[in-house]
């Protein structure tokens, strides 16, 4: 059976198993809590989501983050361990390739919520971003995305009547 959602944990001994660095562990927890939280005020408004495999996607989103191609890395890290929704919520974090339609799926909610926060505390996008801004070759693909982020908070807030 595949794996959905599991518990933080769970997360933690996969840290381990990972050798993943106490910084991003605690980049990762803020993440998790995030998209747990946006997908339970999502779900609560009648949006159907798995809120821990939200919240679990999101804490184990950057497991892999020292290697190269890291949300690769981590699919396939999870693949083998048995957690394939994880695996496929994680490999997909790094930006927006495609818009989303909706705000309403995991692996959505999990790549917003890593881009809500930096290090482990929840900043306005224009400080997420700042550095990445100001280098021409991402300067583009960062304003894509930022755009896209915008649309989702917009949908978020019309979908629950609250503020992200």
């Amino acid at each position: 059976m595949a794996h959905k959602g599991v518990s933080l944990e769970v997360c933690e001994a996969l840290y381990e198993k990972a050798g993943l660095p106490e910084h991003i562990r605690t980049h990762c927890r803020a993440v998790g809590e995030l998209a747990g939280s946006i997908a339970g005020r999502l779900t609560a408004h009648g949006a159907c989501l798995d809120i821990e495999l939200c919240r679990s996607g999101g804490y184990l989103h950057d497991l892999c983050r020292l290697s190269d191609s890291h949300e690769a890395a981590a699919g396939l890290f999870l693949r083998k361990e048995g957690y394939l929704a994880l695996a496929e919520i994680v490999e997909k974090h790094k930006g927006f390739t495609e818009e989303p339609k909706t705000i309403c799926e995991e692996s959505v909610i999990v790549c917003m919520a890593d881009k809500l926060i930096r290090e482990d505390k929840r900043v306005p996008l224009e400080v997420r971003y700042e550095k990445a801004l100001r280098m021409d070759q991402v300067k583009e693909r960062i304003l894509h995305d930022i755009r896209i982020l915008r649309r989702l908070t917009e949908e978020f807030e019309v979908i629950t009547g609250e503020r992200l």
